[in-house]
């Protein structure tokens, strides 16, 4: 077993926990209380923050992933498409924003993917 190192969240300074292999790796640490406050501004990159989920918190983060993002992208949404979609009937516009959110977590995915595709392939043109 990894022994675990004692470092701080980037964010709110809370002592928290990181195995001692990926200290290195990571260029800033983020506690659970963090994750979950919808106030965090989270990095662009997190592909180089460390999260710390206990095991038992796992199953919430897709929910607090989408709280979140819904928090920041519905009112941006909304102010450049509302005079569209109040005159639209109510199930054309349950569908909009249905598949406006689809979209929206389908191209973060795969940017999310091109993004380490593209970190890999220059840690091997590095080496």
């Amino acid at each position: 077993e990894e022994k675990m190192m004692k470092v701080n969240c980037s964010f709110c300074g809370k002592g928290m926990e990181c195995p001692e292999g990926m200290i290195k790796k990571f260029e800033k640490h983020i506690c659970f209380d963090c994750v979950q406050n919808p106030a965090t501004e989270f990095p662009e990159d997190m592909t180089k923050v460390h999260v710390d989920i206990p095991s038992d918190e796992i199953e919430a983060i897709p929910e607090i992933i989408t709280a979140n993002i819904s928090d920041k992208l519905f009112p941006e949404i909304w102010k450049e498409r509302k005079n569209g979609l109040k005159q639209m009937p109510p199930e054309d516009m349950a569908r909009e924003m249905f598949e406006e959110g689809v979209f929206s977590g389908i191209s973060g995915f795969f940017y999310a993917m091109m993004k380490e595709r593209k970190r890999e392939l220059s840690k091997k043109d590095g080496m």
